[in-house]
């Protein structure tokens, strides 16, 4: 008797919470659209939040010298042993091995192995190897079939095609 009596006072102040929200969106729901779900509200406070970060220009500069790659980085190394590895493997194969596979991912060791390999270093197990990321290897002229020159429609994507081609 005393347990359902728990469940039952359980269940009242759930669902007088339930109705105090219900009350709250009729109270403040100026045209009834939220409760009715008849209409998408594009408002939102996280324009506001974006709009004044970027307008401080401390934040923005903060913000954008904290996500370039410093040097001498986990990140900076793997893409200078990464560009040195694929002009070897033009050189020697005309493209990338990736692209031999019929892939265009370059993908550093599972992690299990990246960890077995730096068991021989010189202050124990280097985890650097854990932070490489995979590396999307876009070379258009190196694809099968490629043209001398990719069309675009859009200019500046035409400008770097013919800069870099």
């Amino acid at each position: 008797m005393w347990r359902r009596r728990n469940q039952d006072s359980a269940i009242i102040v759930q669902f007088e919470e339930l109705t105090q929200q219900l009350h709250f969106i009729d109270e403040n729901d100026e045209y009834a659209d939220i409760a009715s779900g008849d209409k998408v509200i594009n408002d939102s406070l996280v324009d506001d939040i974006l709009e004044a970060l970027d307008t401080n220009p401390a934040t923005t500069e903060q913000e954008k010298n904290s996500s370039e790659v410093g040097n001498g980085s986990v990140l900076q190394n793997q893409f200078t042993e990464l560009r040195a590895k694929l002009s070897r493997e033009i050189a020697k194969h005309g493209m990338p091995l990736c692209y031999r596979r019929g892939d265009f991912w370059d993908r550093p060791p599972h992690p299990i192995f990246a960890l077995q390999r730096s068991t021989g270093h010189k202050n124990g197990l280097d985890p650097a190897r854990l932070y490489e990321r995979d590396t999307f290897i876009w070379i258009p002229s190196l694809l099968p079939g490629a043209p001398e020159r990719f069309k675009c429609d859009c200019v500046l994507v035409e400008a770097v095609v013919q800069l870099t081609g």
